[in-house]
């Protein structure tokens, strides 16, 4: 998986446009017909980013059970330094939402 191809995944689990253009000098998307400012998608590896997907993720309907997921498959048997990097990583975060919401797609 590329960091393109999460955010991508991520980006159309929110339901939200992953915007693409043909034409170099347009501001407007090929596949939504949106205009776009700045020519640029989300970016979960960002404090912004980080936040769009924690938002989603606690509506989630199996925010639950990702909750007990991310519990068992990540904390169980780890040391301190492990659970705190998955704590405060955007960048783990977002790849964990990614591996869990492409194993329980709703």
């Amino acid at each position: 998986m590329t960091k393109e191809g999460r955010d991508k995944f991520l980006t159309e689990q929110r339901g939200e446009c992953w915007h693409e253009w043909s034409d170099p000098y347009s501001n407007v998307c090929d596949k939504c017909n949106n205009i776009t400012m700045d020519r640029e998608n989300d970016d979960f590896s960002t404090w912004e980013g980080f936040g769009k997907l924690k938002e989603f993720m606690e509506v989630h309907p199996y925010w639950d059970k990702f909750v007990n997921w991310v519990l068992i498959t990540y904390f169980i048997g780890n040391d301190v330094v492990t659970k705190m990097t998955l704590l405060f990583s955007k960048e783990r975060f977002a790849d964990i939402c990614y591996k869990f919401l492409r194993e329980n797609p709703h």
